[in-house]
């Protein structure tokens, strides 16, 4: 149990270049490096190499002063500050504190709620006189509860049908059997839950939204691995034009 804990904690997610998990990775020098949500180095990976294993790369991504920490970032760095804490404590078992989690900064902006009003183009924020409650930045609604709640809905959607970031998916699952009759209604009902969710998040957020991106991603990644699974032509045409429609 120890073995695993310090393997779980400290090992890196191999992913190739379109951010796909590969499998797991033990690299002693950059598994003391910090976490950070403004990171100011990124990791990436070298594979494929016949008789190499898998290397890691450590980047800078800004300016670094002599003496800085260099720290990566354990998890999205673009997500919500609501959702990166959740993360980092179920992950690694600690609260962060930096600057940007303390004073939520692009919140807002990450999350990019729009306003329900017809014809206005405000987002949501935060007011300090209204209990934390979200008002437009425009006309001052204060009625986006019910996009709040359609976002979370959606969202939810997107979290239980694909475990994208993870690399979890049913459909590349070891061993699935992706002949089955089943295993092509199961990943059709889940794209068609993914295209509706999708769908919804673009009404209710900001198309920059964090939300929004991340619902297009995993939308397009099962889409992809929906294809090993279809033995029609026709099929599989229809799911590159769908896959190509949410790219645009």
């Amino acid at each position: 149990m120890e073995l695993a804990s310090k393997i779980v904690t400290n090992a890196f997610t191999i992913c190739d270049g379109e951010g796909i998990a590969l499998g797991l990775g033990i690299y002693p020098d950059a598994a003391i490096m910090n976490h950070s949500c403004q990171p100011n180095v990124i990791q990436t990976f070298t594979y494929g190499r016949l008789g190499l294993l898998p290397g890691l790369i450590v980047t800078t991504c800004r300016d670094v002063s002599k003496g800085q920490e260099l720290c990566i970032s354990y998890i999205d760095p673009f997500a919500p500050t609501s959702l990166r804490q959740q993360k980092l404590q179920e992950g690694y078992k600690f609260v962060c504190d930096c600057e940007r989690c303390r004073e939520k900064q692009e919140d807002e902006t990450v999350a990019g709620i729009r306003c329900p009003e017809s014809g206005c183009n405000g987002l949501g924020v935060t007011s300090a006189d209204s209990q934390g409650l979200l008002i437009c930045s425009d006309c001052g609604q204060s009625d986006l509860k019910s996009n709040v709640d359609k976002k979370e809905h959606a969202f939810n959607v997107v979290r239980k049908a694909c475990k994208y970031k993870e690399g979890f998916s049913k459909m590349n699952l070891p061993g699935a059997d992706i002949d089955s009759p089943t295993f092509e209604m199961d990943s059709k009902e889940k794209i068609s839950e993914l295209s509706s969710a999708y769908a919804t998040l673009k009404l209710v957020c900001h198309l920059h939204s964090w939300y929004v991106q991340e619902a297009g991603e995993t939308l397009v990644q099962s889409i992809l691995d929906n294809l090993n699974c279809l033995s029609s032509e026709i099929d599989v045409k229809e799911n590159c034009a769908h896959g190509l429609t949410v790219l645009k």
